[in-house]
């Protein structure tokens, strides 16, 4: 499952990311499901609040205009907006540069949930 990201300390994206990883681990305690795959904010953001280390970095090379079109029909999400657009951009390319790809994303996955 991949979760919400949470690191740009939006309120609604807290209660978000609470639900989705309270759900996962309930789900865990029942059955057999997979790893929860937690967004980290690109390192060229300087530090964020709270500090989150990617174990997996994903290239993404080639998916850029895909996911841009996704949330582009997202409004509330300000992702038809130019400036939402290129700070995508700008995190994909610093996550890119990590993995040693044109494009990337960073995540935290987690395999176990906490008792």
């Amino acid at each position: 499952m991949v979760g919400q990201p949470f690191q740009d300390q939006n309120p609604d994206h807290f209660a978000a990311a609470l639900i989705l990883a309270k759900a996962w681990a309930m789900a865990k305690k029942r059955a057999e499901v997979g790893p929860y795959w937690l967004p980290v904010a690109s390192p060229n953001r300087g530090f964020e609040f709270p500090p989150l280390v990617a174990n997996e970095i994903v290239d993404v090379t080639g998916h850029e205009e895909t996911a841009l079109n996704a949330m582009a029909c997202h409004r509330s999400q300000g992702g038809h907006l130019s400036e939402v657009q290129q700070e995508l951009k700008k995190a994909w390319q610093g996550w890119g540069e990590v993995k040693g790809c044109p494009s990337a994303e960073g995540f935290c996955v987690l395999s176990d949930a906490p008792d």
